[in-house]
């Protein structure tokens, strides 16, 4: 009951953050980078508890007036060796330290904060931060997260149109809003397993550019219009991922789905929203 309340206080004053988000995001999303769509989809699987959801965000590279245009050329050759290991780097840096993003004040109106773990080095790079998501006034884990991993190209899957530069994964261990506790649940027992094996769901970033198909002139379509997007940022939960506001009995009541879908569901997508904005802001800014 107590995690139930916890996750519907949380989804009300986050979603009563929305519009002051909105207009901070806007203004704060600089050019040449605009976001031109940002597409969803979240389900709950009533049969096993499961919950997963894809976020993804397009962004088109504009043209400078002024001289200015070292940022559009290094987003605009995604070939260049040079440059596709500068943008992995950073967005590798990135993606790791999206819990430290979770505990922003503007996000969370103070209610959450981000806390190192110093026992728990990321195996990725010494300036990422490995966190857990805390209330502020008790030291409660909202989410418990593990050691951000990068995802090889091989893992992941191809993608025809678009190329990946890099993949992220942090998993989810713990926290009011997961369950990991799946032996409470009306299904199987998976006792081989040890604790560390088991696989509690992750989440996922990918960042990729989109491919530039050349014309019949020999020059690439997209340098001479802007109506296609140069950035994909997709974000999603994979793995077995199982909300606590599921509960423990399979198959999940109808009402309990639609508690899930109307509230936790909800509020990740506008979490996802605006952490994708937050991430090219980061990445121009690095670039500078």
């Amino acid at each position: 009951m107590s995690q139930l309340l916890t996750t519907v206080a949380l989804g009300a004053l986050f979603l009563s953050a929305f519009y002051r988000g909105t207009l901070q995001t806007t203004a704060e999303t600089p050019v040449p980078i605009q976001r031109k769509s940002f597409a969803w989809k979240a389900s709950l699987n009533r049969g096993t508890g499961i919950a997963s959801s894809s976020e993804t965000s397009a962004f088109e590279v504009g043209r400078r007036d002024d001289n200015s245009n070292k940022d559009e050329e290094n987003i605009r050759k995604p070939s260049s060796k040079k440059v596709r290991a500068t943008t992995k780097r950073i967005a590798r840096e990135i993606f790791s330290n999206y819990p430290t993003f979770l505990g922003r004040p503007s996000l969370t109106l103070g209610l959450c904060r981000s806390v190192v773990v110093p026992s728990a080095a990321s195996t990725i790079s010494k300036d990422e931060k490995h966190c857990n998501l805390q209330t502020s006034l008790v030291p409660l884990n909202v989410l418990i997260f593990g050691t951000p991993r990068e995802v090889t190209f091989s893992q992941y899957e191809k993608r025809k149109d678009e190329e990946v530069i890099c993949c992220v994964e942090i998993p989810i261990v713990g926290g009011l809003m997961a369950n990991t506790n799946p032996s409470s649940l009306s299904a199987k027992k998976s006792n081989s397993k040890n604790a560390s094996q088991q696989d509690y769901g992750s989440l996922r970033f990918t960042w990729l550019h989109q491919k530039l198909v050349p014309n019949s002139s020999g020059h690439n379509s997209q340098q001479k219009s802007q109506s296609q997007p140069n950035i994909i940022l997709v974000t999603e939960i994979v793995g077995k991922y199982r909300p606590s506001l599921a509960g423990n009995i399979l198959p999940i009541p109808a009402w309990r789905q639609s508690l899930y879908c109307s509230t936790q569901r909800m509020l990740h997508a506008y979490v996802m929203w605006r952490y994708h904005s937050f991430v090219v802001r980061e990445y121009q800014r690095k670039l500078q």
